[in-house]
């Protein structure tokens, strides 16, 4: 079946979810699909901290603050609250990083370890 235009566009907003455990929390979490453009600004905003060797960047955190979502695929945290993000600990913050690339396909995890 060929997609019309309207098709495409209301079934691109749809975004897919999953729970992901995440025991140093003693919980579940909601991981979400992220969209192009997201992928776009995280994807620049990590070649930019690369390249800057900045000493305070918050990449891991950016990108799961991203990922968590509500059920309905709504983010949980807004791009100001990535510093308490960032603040939590690791374990926790590369479980859902790692799961949240993997459930969007993505290969930034293969990118960070290169740099």
């Amino acid at each position: 079946m060929i997609l019309t235009r309207d098709e495409i566009l209301e079934i691109g907003v749809a975004r897919d979810v999953q729970t992901l455990a995440v025991p140093e929390w003693g919980g579940e979490v909601m991981i979400r699909e992220i969209t192009a453009g997201e992928y776009d600004r995280l994807q620049v905003m990590t070649q930019n901290a690369l390249d800057s060797k900045a000493d305070e960047t918050k990449i891991r955190a950016n990108w799961v603050a991203a990922f968590l979502s509500d059920e309905e695929g709504a983010r949980l945290f807004k791009d100001s609250e990535v510093s308490k993000v960032s603040a939590m600990g690791a374990k926790a913050i590369d479980r859902i990083y790692d799961a949240g690339q993997l459930f969007n396909a993505l290969d930034e995890s293969e990118d960070l370890e290169k740099n």
